[in-house]
């Protein structure tokens, strides 16, 4: 076929240098953080929030990689039907809807008994909902595979009559042992590398006039879902691709250059997986300060439920409009939020203000610090079991 002459990398074969040390210790790692992820005791409402922060990062990103200049408050006003774009924007907004609603759409196809196989047909299903009510050229028609030529920057796809053969046996590649094993520790690493191996393999087919980018960071999705990584995680490669745009073009073109005759994928997957484990660690630390911001409020709710009157609940509700994980400047009625403000301080002075945020000082609940104010959330830790200190040495 002419793609082995034009294209020699489109190997279908997974290898991963001669040194994948580092690439499978980092695989250890998003592994073991995918696991803490997926088995995090989390309310309703706090899994609802992960979900719709990462659902903004990831979509942010994959459209701002190919040109989307919406901002991350843009996309969740998208999100929220709250979206006031100018009519030339429109189509950005658009843009963003079309993977938001492929996205939804991936999460209650692998949610139910019988996720569906990855097959061209889906592949191109995914394509048309990307390009969904979008202006486009003459020779691009959204879920059809292209018949003409496309050159991307210096890159130029496979060529435009074998891409329907490529992405048939793409599909029959990543469904093959390759990315199989007995053991079942390996059943997360083997489906982060087929997700991002299927990534590249578009990549490099870019079977379709337009959307390729976006499809392929879908199916990236897709893979990522099916194999039972949590939704939140799934999204973080489309946000880290974007937020490090340059190195990803980069990573991608060093993939069509051979080392000593041949085309190893390490490189891009090393890189892909570090910034998973990357944004695994920083999910798991916001998941830790939504229990801290639980536990913070139960313990001022517990602290103030025996002290009666108006003063206290003001007091109370003053501490507890405070980010639990950082300063806030007050230094008139207007830095309070408005609910705190409309209910205890509108017919207040700033000295009351003044009084009560001492108050709180006092008590041991507040400080102050060159940034405003910060609840001593410290506090909390002489409640955990005491243990023996150990000397390291």
């Amino acid at each position: 076929m002419a793609y082995q002459e034009t294209h020699p990398w489109i190997t279908f074969s997974l290898d991963l240098g001669t040194d994948p040390q580092l690439l499978l210790y980092n695989l250890g790692r998003a592994c073991a953080l995918t696991k803490e992820l997926a088995t995090a005791a989390v309310s309703p409402e706090i899994h609802r929030e992960l979900n719709h922060i990462s659902l903004i990062k990831g979509v942010l990103g994959s459209t701002a990689i190919e040109g989307n200049t919406l901002t991350e408050k843009e996309v969740e006003d998208i999100l929220e039907s709250r979206s006031r774009l100018s009519p030339s924007r429109q189509y950005l907004g658009q843009e963003v809807m079309n993977v938001v609603d492929a996205c939804n759409e991936i999460v209650m196809d692998v949610c139910t008994e019988s996720p569906s196989p990855l097959t061209p047909d889906y592949i191109c299903r995914l394509n048309r909902l990307v390009l969904k009510n979008l202006k486009l050229g003459e020779d691009v028609q959204p879920g059809v595979v292209r018949q003409h030529s496309v050159l991307v920057g210096n890159y130029r796809g496979a060529p435009a009559g074998e891409c329907v053969e490529l992405l048939r046996r793409l599909c029959e590649w990543l469904s093959s042992d390759t990315f199989r094993s007995e053991k079942e520790n390996m059943h997360i690493a083997l489906a982060i590398i087929q997700a991002i191996v299927a990534h590249i393999y578009l990549a490099w087919i870019h079977p379709f006039g337009d959307g390729n980018g976006r499809t392929a960071r879908l199916v990236e999705v897709f893979l990522l879902l099916r194999a039972g990584v949590p939704v939140p995680a799934a999204h973080l490669l489309s946000n880290f691709y974007n937020s490090t745009r340059s190195r990803y073009y980069t990573e991608l073109s060093e993939l069509s250059r051979p080392k000593q005759g041949v085309y190893p994928l390490d490189g891009f997957i090393s890189y892909a997986v570090e910034g998973l484990v990357d944004g695994l660690e920083n999910q798991l630390s916001l998941v830790a300060s939504f229990h801290l911001r639980v536990i913070w409020e139960n313990h001022v709710y517990s602290q103030f439920r025996k002290k009666k009157g108006e003063y206290h609940k003001r007091l109370r509700d003053l501490l507890l409009s405070l980010p639990i994980d950082g300063n806030r400047r007050i230094s008139s009625m207007n830095d309070l939020l408005p609910e705190l403000y409309h209910e205890h301080y509108r017919n207040k002075t700033l000295r009351t203000l003044q009084r009560d945020l001492r108050a709180l000082i006092d008590e041991g609940y507040l400080e102050t610090t060159p940034a405003g104010y910060r609840p001593k959330t410290e506090i909390l830790q002489s409640m955990l079991p005491k243990r023996v200190q150990t000397n390291k040495s």
